[in-house]
C-alpha cells in the first residue's frame, strides 16, 4: 500500500495532500471550461433526444390511462372518408359544410381548420358551386381559425406565406383584420422529430402560430408572447427557451391509437367527418363548448411526423428511428392543450445547465478524495444512476426535463481526470515507498505484503521453518573505546556481512537485534535455490558467515583505527511456526511460536558451552548428513519442562571452500 489505510487527504503527507487540492482544482477548471460552450447545446430535444423519449415512454408505461381532453375534440378526414365519398379529395367542401353547420349549431367555441387551399377549385371542378357552399357556411359559423403554410418558394417575392383561398375567410366575426384568424401551422421546423413548437417565426413577431390563434378565439384574450415565456392574457404562462421554442407537453397516447393499438385511450376525442356530417341535426353535446380541429388523419397524407415516445408497438418496428408516428393535427392538439393548461415543459436554462453540470463533477472530484480508487468509481457510476433516476423522476412528477447527456459528461470527464491523476500519482507514490520499505523489509517480504492483502489481519498461516539468531560476541566490551560513528561503522559492516550471505542462501532477515538479528529459512515462500531442505540452507549460510566473519577479521581496513573485528554465536532451530501479521495500528510481518523462543535462548546455552555454532537435534536430524559436529548435550531450556539435544557444528562434511557467497561478503565495502 503507497500509504495508510485511512485514504482521507487528512491523513497524507503535506505533499501528497497539495498535490490532490491542485488536482482537484485543475479538474474542475477543466470542466468548467469544456462545458461551458457545451451548456446551450444540451437541450432535452438536441443532445438529450434520446432520454426526452425514454422519459415519455415511461411516464405513458407508469400512468393509468387518462380520459380524453375535456375541451379539445379532433374531426378527422380519415380512411374512411375515402371510402364512402364519392367525390375526390378536392370536392370534399360540400362534406366539410356540412360538418362546419353542425358543428355551429352545436356550439362549438372555435373551430380550427388544419386544411389548405390555397385556389378555388371551379378552375379544376365543372361544379362552379364546390367553393361557393363552403363560403356560406363559413359566413354562418363565428371564430373559425385557419391554418396558413410558410412558403418556400424562393421566386414569391412578398408572399411570407400560402393562405387559405381569400374567399373562405369570413369577415363578419368583428375584428377588422381578418389576419386575426390565421395562424402558421408548421411543426417540423426542420427536424425528423417535432418537440419543440414555436409561437411566432424568430424574424417576424407578427406571424403567429395556429395554436395561438386557437387559444385566443378560444379565451377572447390576446395571447402574449415575452422573450421567455408565451401566455393567455391572465392565465399560466409556459416557458419558453433561449431559441423562443416551447419545449412540447406530449399527453400519454400521442399517435398511439392513430398508428396500431386502437384499445388504447386516446388523448383527444377523435370522431371522422363521416359521422359528424351524417349526426342528427340540432345540437350535439360532444362539441358544445368544445376547441374542434378538423384536418387531415389518413395514412396516405404526408401531415406525419415522428413525436419522442418510442413505439413499442410490436407491428410498427419497422418505422426507422424507433420512434412513434403522430398526424400533424394530433401534434397541434398537443400544443393547444399546453397552451390551455401552462404545462409546457420546464427545462433549466443554459447557465443553470452549466451549474448543474460542474455541481456533479464537484461531486465526483470529492468522492475519489473521500474514497478509494475502485469504491469512487463504483460511487460515481452509483451517482450517475441516481441522477438519470431524478431525471425521471422529475419528468413524470413535475414536468421538469432535466439533462441527462451534459451532466453524465461532466461526471465522466471530472472523475476520469481525477481517477486517472490519483493513478499515476498513487503508482509513482507506490514506487517511492516500495524503494524506501525495501531497505527496510525482505522484498520477498513486501512481494508477499502486495501479493495477499487478505491475509492482513488474518489468522496467519503454519509452516515449518528454521529460524536463527547471530550475535557479536562481545560487543560491548570490544566497541566501549569507539565513538558512535565509529561504532555504528563497525555494526553495519557485521550486519551488512549477514543480511548478504543469509540472503544469498534464500533466508530472510525477520529484524535486527541491536548487534545482532533473527532471520528464517521457509516462509513465506521456500526458495527455489534451497529446496525443501530448509535447515540445510541455514546450515550451509551459517558455515559461510563464520567464513565471512574470519575473511572480515584479516582484511586490511586502513580507514578504520583501530581495526575492530568480531565473533559471531549462531543458533539454529527448526519448527512449526505462525506466519502471519502481528500488531493493530502498526502491523508486522513475522513468525510467531515457540521454535523462535527457543532458538533465542540456545544462545545462552551457547555462551555457557563456549561454542559458536550450535544447532538443535531438530535442525541436526535434517543435515546429519552434510556436517560434522564436535560437541553434544542435552541442555534444560528457560521456559521448557523437557531438555533439548544440541550439537556444535564444526564444519561440512564435503570440506568445501569459501562459497561465492561469503567471498563476496567479504569483499564488499
Amino acid at each position: 500500500m503507497p500509504y495508510p489505510s485511512s485514504h482521507r487527504a487528512g491523513t497524507l503527507p503535506e505533499r501528497w495532500r497539495r498535490g490532490r487540492i491542485a488536482a482537484s482544482l485543475s479538474s474542475l477548471a477543466v470542466v468548467a471550461l469544456v462545458f461551458y460552450p457545451l451548456s446551450g447545446l444540451s437541450h432535452a430535444d438536441a443532445l438529450d433526444s434520446w432520454w426526452l423519449a425514454a422519459r415519455f415512454t415511461a411516464r405513458e408505461r407508469l400512468s393509468r390511462p387518462a380520459a380524453p381532453d375535456p375541451d379539445i375534440v379532433i374531426v378527422a378526414e380519415d380512411n374512411r372518408c375515402f371510402q364512402e365519398y364519392e367525390e375526390p379529395l378536392i370536392a370534399w367542401n360540400r362534406h366539410r359544410a356540412r360538418v362546419i353547420d353542425h358543428l355551429t349549431q352545436s356550439g362549438a367555441r372555435v373551430i380550427a381548420m388544419d386544411w389548405f387551399q390555397p385556389n378555388p377549385t371551379d378552375r379544376w371542378l365543372a361544379d362552379k358551386s364546390n367553393d361557393a357552399v363552403l363560403e356560406a357556411a363559413l359566413a354562418r359559423s363565428h371564430d373559425v381559425v385557419w391554418a396558413i403554410a410558410a412558403s418556400t418558394d424562393a421566386d414569391k417575392a412578398g408572399d411570407r406565406f400560402v393562405h387559405p383561398y381569400s374567399a373562405f375567410i369570413s369577415l363578419g366575426h368583428g375584428l377588422d383584420d381578418p389576419n386575426d384568424y390565421l395562424g402558421f401551422a408548421e411543426v417540423s421546423n426542420g427536424t425528423a422529430v417535432v418537440t419543440a413548437a414555436l409561437p411566432t417565426l424568430p424574424d417576424d413577431p407578427s406571424a403567429v402560430s395556429f395554436g395561438t390563434r386557437i387559444v385566443e378565439r378560444y379565451r377572447h384574450a390576446r395571447v402574449q408572447i415575452g422573450n421567455r415565456s408565451w401566455r393567455v392574457a391572465g392565465g399560466p404562462a409556459l416557458p419558453l427557451r433561449s431559441d423562443g421554442t416551447m419545449l412540447i407537453d406530449y399527453a400519454n397516447g400521442t399517435g398511439m391509437a392513430d398508428f396500431g393499438d386502437r384499445r388504447a385511450v386516446r388523448p383527444f376525442a377523435t370522431y371522422s367527418m363521416v359521422d359528424v356530417e351524417h349526426a342528427p341535426d340540432g345540437p350535439d353535446p360532444r362539441f358544445r363548448d368544445k376547441i374542434v380541429l378538423i384536418g387531415s388523419e389518413w395514412s396516405g397524407d404526408n401531415d406525419q411526423h415522428f413525436v419522442p415516445i418510442f413505439n413499442y408497438n410490436s407491428k410498427l418496428l419497422n418505422t426507422g428511428i424507433g420512434l412513434r408516428p403522430a398526424y400533424g393535427l394530433e401534434i397541434q392538439a398537443n400544443i393547444v392543450r399546453n397552451l390551455l393548461r401552462g404545462r409546457g415543459l420546464m427545462e433549466p436554462a443554459a447557465w443553470q445547465m452549466w451549474l448543474i453540470a460542474v455541481g456533479l463533477g464537484v461531486v465526483c472530484i470529492g468522492l475519489f478524495l473521500a474514497l478509494r480508487w475502485l469504491t469512487a468509481a463504483a460511487a460515481v457510476v452509483g451517482a450517475a444512476v441516481l441522477w438519470i433516476g431524478v431525471g425521471f423522476g422529475a419528468f413524470c412528477i413535475a414536468g421538469a426535463a432535466l439533462p441527462i447527456y451534459l451532466p453524465l459528461g461532466a461526471m465522466l470527464l471530472s472523475s476520469g481526470l481525477m481517477g486517472g491523476y490519483l493513478a499515476l500519482s498513487e503508482e509513482r507514490e507506490r514506487r517511492q515507498v516500495l524503494a524506501l520499505w525495501g531497505r527496510h523489509q525482505e522484498p520477498r517480504m513486501v512481494d508477499f505484503m502486495l501479493a495477499h492483502p487478505e491475509a492482513r489481519g488474518g489468522e496467519g498461516q503454519e509452516m515449518e521453518v528454521t529460524v536463527l539468531f547471530a550475535d557479536l560476541k562481545n560487543f560491548t566490551k570490544t566497541v566501549e573505546h569507539l565513538s558512535p560513528t565509529d561504532t555504528i561503522s563497525a555494526l553495519n559492516r557485521y550486519l551488512g556481512m549477514l543480511n548478504s550471505v543469509i540472503c544469498a542462501h534464500g533466508g530472510i532477515v525477520d529484524k535486527y537485534l541491536g548487534d545482532g538479528l533473527m532471520a528464517q529459512w521457509g516462509a513465506p515462500d521456500s526458495p527455489d535455490h534451497s529446496g525443501p531442505n530448509h535447515a540445510l540452507a541455514a546450515v550451509r549460510a551459517c558455515l559461510d558467515i563464520q567464513r565471512a566473519a574470519d575473511g572480515l577479521r584479516r582484511a586490511d581496513r586502513p580507514d578504520q583505527a583501530p581495526p575492530v573485528a568480531f565473533d559471531l554465536r549462531l543458533t539454529l532451530h527448526t519448527g512449526r511456526v505462525v506466519f502471519g501479521f502481528v500488531g493493530a495500528q502498526r502491523l508486522e510481518l513475522t513468525i510467531i511460536g515457540d521454535i523462535v523462543n527457543v532458538t533465542s535462548r540456545l544462545q545462552e546455552t551457547a555462551k555457557q558451552l563456549d561454542v559458536e555454532f550450535l544447532v538443535s537435534e531438530n535442525t541436526y536430524e535434517r543435515v546429519r548428513d552434510y556436517v560434522e559436529v564436535g560437541e553434544q548435550a542435552e541442555v534444560a531450556i528457560r521456559g521448557r519442562d523437557m531438555p533439548l539435544r544440541v550439537y556444535e557444528v564444526t564444519g561440512a562434511r564435503s570440506g568445501a571452500s569459501v562459497s561465492q557467497e561469503a567471498a563476496a561478503a567479504v569483499a564488499a565495502p
